[in-house]
């Protein structure tokens, strides 16, 4: 899993890349930025909702956890 989620953080550069050939020339640097914005944002959600949804103890329907039972990575209310 680890080494799956670093080929695709590895990944990223080339689609920035990729989107800012296919944008226009005055959007070029518009498509890279939002690229690597997107590195900035999925750690905060991960921290604050997909970490609780993924290990937390009662879930929804037996498939996954309940969000806001831990969220922020604080420990469940019991």
């Amino acid at each position: 899993m680890l080494m799956s989620a670093s080929l695709v953080l590895l990944m990223t550069p080339g689609l920035a890349l990729f989107y800012g050939g296919m944008a226009g020339r005055q959007n070029v640097l518009i498509m890279m930025v939002t690229s690597f914005a997107a590195m900035a944002v999925v750690p905060v959600v991960y921290v604050l909702w997909g970490w609780s949804a993924s290990y937390a103890g009662d879930d929804i329907a037996g498939i996954v956890a309940t969000p806001l039972q831990a969220f922020g990575v604080r420990g469940p209310d019991r």
